[in-house]
């Protein structure tokens, strides 16, 4: 007779198959628990992959067995050796308990995850949003160092271009004449997604043309 947790793991195979029958059902590196129930799963996985196909190379070989003696027969040749009928139920038996040994070991995995995510959802799920607002704060402050970042790049450039503009380094704004430091807006840069060639010092310039 199957155990309680079997019969439980069997039902929630039936109602959520194929998804926790197959790898990558539950995720690693979050929670040692969940690790635990996620190698386990994996394990069993595995076995019922094996288990099937074993045996299906049994079923294969018969099969084989069976279509040379067809055809031996059918062109006069000798029949091939076949295996012993006693062998093949053997084999077969052998066969189908190692399989569904490895079903059984699969439901227990599938009851015991299930019952490991039940027992630490709350905990689980506030550790997720700890999780989730530190990745916020890591974002907003990405976000602040890039602003920062362009802000520096952008005083540099009017610093290039007002010495460009004053010193008749860059001809094409020197003939528009001296211009006070002060005033000068600061030029733009392209962001993320801006257009390849936006931002280069030939785009200053001609922005910085129309100040």
């Amino acid at each position: 007779m199957k155990s309680k947790k079997v019969q439980r793991g069997e039902e929630l195979i039936q109602r959520h198959h194929p998804v926790v029958t197959k790898p990558g059902w539950l995720p690693a590196g979050l929670w040692p628990e969940l690790d635990a129930c996620r190698d386990r799963h994996e394990d069993a996985v595995h076995r019922v992959a094996d288990a099937f196909s074993a045996a299906q190379a049994n079923g294969d070989r018969f099969r084989a067995e069976d279509e040379a003696r067809i055809e031996a027969y059918k062109t006069g040749m000798e029949a091939p050796k076949m295996t012993d009928p006693a062998e093949r139920e053997r084999l077969t038996a052998d066969a189908r308990a190692a399989y569904d040994a490895a079903q059984e070991t699969l439901a227990e995995a599938v009851a015991d995850a299930v019952a490991t995510l039940e027992e630490h959802g709350e905990e689980w799920m506030a550790d997720a949003a700890r999780r989730t607002e530190e990745a916020e704060a890591k974002k907003a402050e990405a976000a602040r160092l890039l602003a920062e970042a362009e802000r520096i790049v952008a005083e540099a450039d009017r610093v290039r271009l007002w010495v460009g503009r004053s010193s008749g380094q860059i001809e094409r704004l020197a003939l528009l004449g001296h211009y006070p430091f002060e005033q000068m807006p600061l030029p733009k840069r392209g962001g993320v997604g801006r257009p390849a060639g936006m931002g280069d010092p030939a785009d200053l310039e001609a922005e910085a043309a129309h100040a």
